[in-house]
């Protein structure tokens, strides 16, 4: 039977206490968030291939707006500026966060195969 050494504690427990970081969407995608290729690999998030994205992504944590609503054709983006706000959800503010599709055959679609091509990375541990 193993213990947890009082530091190891002291190090889990500094490292839950620490203040949320303070990003935008954006930058929070860009360091957390991975997308898998079509070839098996995955690569970051990446801003440049969908510039027009950026500004969205960043106004879903921006107060001044209740809401943030962008139409565009099919395969620009959009579901990738949604995956990186759930990145930041789950990196840099952690809270409760509810995906609505129209359908719940849609909803699992979503679910089994987009959201689980990527790969949100949650901060590093501390070394022990």
């Amino acid at each position: 039977m193993s213990y947890a050494s009082a530091v190891s504690i002291r190090r889990e427990v500094a490292r839950s206490a620490r203040p949320q970081e303070h990003i935008s969407v954006s930058e929070a995608a860009m360091r957390h968030l991975r997308l898998h290729t079509d070839s098996g690999g995955s690569e970051p998030w990446n801003p440049d291939l969908t510039p027009y994205m950026v500004e969205p992504m960043d106004r879903l944590i921006d107060r001044r707006y209740e809401a943030v609503i962008f139409i565009g054709p099919a395969r620009t983006g959009k579901t990738g500026a949604l995956l990186g706000f759930l990145a930041y959800i789950i990196t840099c503010d952690p809270s409760d966060a509810m995906v609505l599709h129209m359908s719940q055959d849609k909803a699992g679609k979503f679910s089994k195969k987009t959201s689980a091509a990527c790969t949100a990375r949650a901060r590093p541990s501390a070394p022990s």
